[in-house]
């Protein structure tokens, strides 16, 4: 979900102005003047009832479904100021810095907004847990904010300098082996490794001192496989686990023949996911859905399918993903519910871009895009059917909040899909430097950018330093 928090709550207030507070308000998506009431019906409630962080909370939420207004950094501020002088107890600020810190980024946080998040991340008397939820959260979304930052063409050294002490804190928590909490350790190894903290863990796996639990971690998410030779580690582990953890590091760095020598002496199931993974990274895509459909395992179906497809759409299979498609409809009527929204938006998309719905795209079934549920996906779907059928001012309109609610993962497709929008409407400044920002950050193992994607950005280049023409087609 593009929302970063849900709220299952209703409440409804009425202050000044009549419109009420709560799931009318949840489901209008309100922006500019109507985000100012949500304000200002949150500070009357905190007058009555200090204690509850929920209202703030939904109140971000309404912003970040905005598409990442340029006020929630503001909101935020007004929210913390209130909470703090209505006396709210110190735990609930830090479940409202926890709920709000990742909606805060979007390009717009001020200097004053990361003193504060720098001061937070070095109070000794917030819970460590707590600041390494913070920084977890704040790390992807300082990253996205230089992104934005480049976007505006703008230098974005505070965020880069935020980032660095963002990572440098994680890798310090995560070396000096306090954190016992084996998801949290994950988590933190998740972060640093997507967000460009490969040194730190690296440095962590080859240094002998630190704890070997800590190591053998990092060492499978990198493919760091020396570490696996480790007498330290073979005197404390089972081999069996060894064995595993070595599986996946050496499937991670590449070394398929290794893994699946070893992937012998496994059980059979585990050895299908692995080999299931082997085939989609060699790019054997109907041998991996031949072996899932064999497999009952709902929960691996649903982690597999969304990344077979994601590596299908790529492949241009039109045969491999008629085979997923029918085979997630089969489990899902075998399930005994329809297609999830979420999974219909996925498959949707691949079959555009595989052109199977080329000249078939109806306002009725462009009505039914753009009433799913907004998230990055689904926005940026629904921008680039717009696109494929010529509306290009209209597409323009859904793929800005489409990149505010994008993580790094999923943002260089949809900043290539920002820069054929604006290349169709004559915006080749605009174009270039999504076509730019779209490259530097493509971090898939399988890219899903086109491959003339590099082209596009000469082009584009070129184009920029030619008086602007009108643009062409696309006023709808």
């Amino acid at each position: 979900s593009g929302a970063l928090f849900q709220c299952s709550f209703t409440t409804e207030i009425t202050c000044s102005r009549s419109a009420p507070v709560g799931s009318e308000l949840i489901s209008s998506e309100p922006t500019g003047a109507d985000l100012e009431h949500v304000i200002s019906v949150v500070k009357e409630h905190w007058k009555r009832a200090p204690e509850d962080h929920r209202l703030p909370v939904l109140a971000l939420d309404l912003a970040a479904r905005g598409g990442g207004s340029p006020q929630i950094p503001e909101i935020w501020q007004a929210l913390a100021e209130a909470g703090e002088k209505s006396g709210v107890a110190q735990g609930e600020l830090w479940k409202l810095w926890t709920c709000g810190i990742a909606n805060c980024f979007c390009g717009y946080a001020s200097p004053a907004f990361y003193e504060r998040l720098m001061k937070l991340l070095k109070d000794g008397n917030a819970p460590m847990e707590f600041r390494t939820e913070m920084a977890i959260l704040a790390l992807s979304a300082c990253e996205k904010a230089i992104v934005f930052r480049q976007l505006e063409g703008t230098e974005p050294a505070l965020e880069r300098r935020t980032l660095e002490t963002l990572r440098t804190f994680l890798g310090e928590r995560l070396a000096d082996g306090s954190d016992r909490d084996p998801v949290s350790r994950e988590r933190v190894i998740a972060a640093l490794a997507e967000h460009g903290g490969e040194g730190i863990l690296r440095g962590i796996c080859r240094d002998p001192k630190k704890n070997i639990a800590v190591r053998v971690l990092c060492a499978e998410r990198i493919g760091e496989i020396g570490v696996f030779d480790d007498p330290a580690l073979k005197a404390k582990c089972r081999p069996a686990a060894i064995r595993r953890f070595r599986i996946s590091a050496l499937i991670r760095s590449g070394r398929f023949a290794e893994a699946e020598a070893l992937l012998q002496d496994e059980e059979p199931r585990f050895r299908t996911l692995r080999t299931v993974e082997i085939a989609q990274r060699q790019g054997n895509y109907r041998k991996a859905i031949q072996l899932l459909k064999a497999d009952r395992g709902t929960l691996e179906w649903e982690c597999y399918c969304s990344e077979m497809l994601r590596n299908v759409h790529m492949s241009k299979d039109r045969a491999a993903f008629r085979e997923l498609e029918a085979e997630n409809e089969r489990r899902c009527k075998e399930a005994g519910h329809p297609v999830p929204e979420e999974s219909f938006n996925n498959f949707f998309y691949v079959a555009l871009e595989l052109g199977l719905y080329d000249g078939k795209l109806t306002p009725k079934l462009l009505e039914k895009l753009e009433n799913l549920p907004r998230s990055a996906a689904t926005l940026d779907t629904f921008a680039w059917a717009l696109y494929r059928s010529g509306a290009y001012r209209r597409a323009e309109e859904a793929i800005l909040p489409a990149l505010r609610l994008a993580d790094m993962r999923d943002i260089s497709v949809i900043l290539e899909h920002a820069g054929d929008v604006a290349s169709a409407l004559g915006k080749w400044q605009t174009a270039e430097r999504c076509y730019r920002l779209a490259l530097a950050n493509d971090r898939r193992t399988t890219s899903e950018l086109s491959p003339d994607c590099a082209k596009k950005l000469r082009e584009a280049l070129r184009k920029s330093k030619i008086p602007a023409a009108a643009p062409k087609g696309g006023t709808r």
